[in-house]
């Protein structure tokens, strides 16, 4: 059956490849090729392959169960915070984003913030996700002064900005914080900042499990 199907739409495929557009262009007239388009696209042409590629994604999902839940990170399934319906939601978000991408949207997956903040603290605990900051303008409180940050250059800057003017403190907040503002374009000198807030944004470091891909 399978194969009179697949020569069926090749002998379909081949008189479809046959006609000459040109022809049609001499024998009838625009209104009339208009009319016959509308009534083309009036038919409902089945999909044959599409609800093939359906029928095995459902037969799939039967012999394979697990697809149905957490599959793509297992590690949510630890979550205890989540309806299961939630779980299957962020593992199916955070798909999105490759290795090396900065994961945003989770209230996507709900919209309560302290929830949100739960899962950042998870995924951030169980090493899917790594903490990067921006150092926030203290003029505006909007822009970033500051190129991405890993944990230890932020505590760095946190700690240097208390401590006694000195040199060093200087040549490390140089290296780290920009003058210029570019939300606001206002000057911030580096050295005389006393406080600083940060931005946290968190990097996908974790590979997504691939393991039922190809079954």
């Amino acid at each position: 059956m399978l194969e009179q199907i697949l020569e069926k739409q090749q002998e379909f495929n081949q008189y479809l490849d046959s006609i000459d557009l040109s022809v049609l262009k001499e024998q009838y007239t625009r209104s009339e090729l208009d009319n016959f388009s509308n009534q083309l696209y009036s038919l409902k042409t089945r999909s044959l392959a599409f609800e093939v590629k359906r029928l095995t994604d459902e037969m799939k999902k039967e012999e394979y169960p697990e697809l149905l839940g957490v599959h793509h990170f297992p590690v949510l399934r630890q979550i205890d915070f989540l309806t299961e319906e939630q779980k299957i939601e962020l593992d199916k978000f955070l798909v999105s984003y490759r290795k090396g991408n900065y994961v945003s949207g989770l209230w996507r997956i709900t919209k309560k913030h302290g929830t949100v903040k739960e899962i950042e603290k998870f995924l951030l605990d169980k090493g899917v996700v790594e903490e990067r900051h921006y150092a926030i303008c203290p003029k505006c409180d909007q822009g970033y002064i500051s190129s991405l940050l890993t944990p230890e250059q932020k505590q760095g800057i946190e700690k240097i900005i208390t401590e006694n003017e000195s040199e060093e403190r200087y040549e490390y907040l140089d290296t780290f914080l920009d003058h210029v503002c570019m939300e606001c374009d206002r000057s911030t000198v580096p050295e005389e900042i006393e406080t600083l807030n940060f931005k946290t944004v968190y990097k996908m470091v974790q590979e997504r499990d691939t393991s039922l891909d190809n079954v």
